[in-house]
């Protein structure tokens, strides 16, 4: 399962849970239990995964890979992230520190 949640979609998602499931303590009646749904964004906030994001097609990620290659292939396979920091590929070449030999 790929990540198609960004971090700045994850803090969105993370505090409309919070809000939401804190619904559960300031209504009252039966209408608080609404508040439950608030489970929801948090546990897509900490897993990266949204399932909703698959049919539609979306990748808040950004960085790794154009946006019309779907995290949910229907033949199981994901798309090579690019090469860069961001993905965790490091950096497009080898290493820019230069070993210069021992300073005196």
């Amino acid at each position: 399962m790929k990540q198609n949640v960004g971090t700045a979609d994850r803090i969105i998602r993370l505090v409309a849970g919070v809000i939401l499931l804190s619904l559960t303590v300031i209504l009252e009646g039966d209408v608080r239990w609404i508040g439950l749904i608030g489970i929801v964004p948090i546990l897509t906030a900490a897993a990266g995964f949204c399932p909703m994001y698959c049919p539609l097609n979306v990748d808040t990620t950004s960085c790794c890979g154009p946006k019309n290659e779907s995290c949910c292939a229907k033949d199981g396979s994901s798309a090579a992230p690019k090469s860069g920091s961001c993905c965790g590929g490091g950096g497009s070449g080898p290493s820019e520190s230069v070993d210069t030999g021992p300073t005196s």
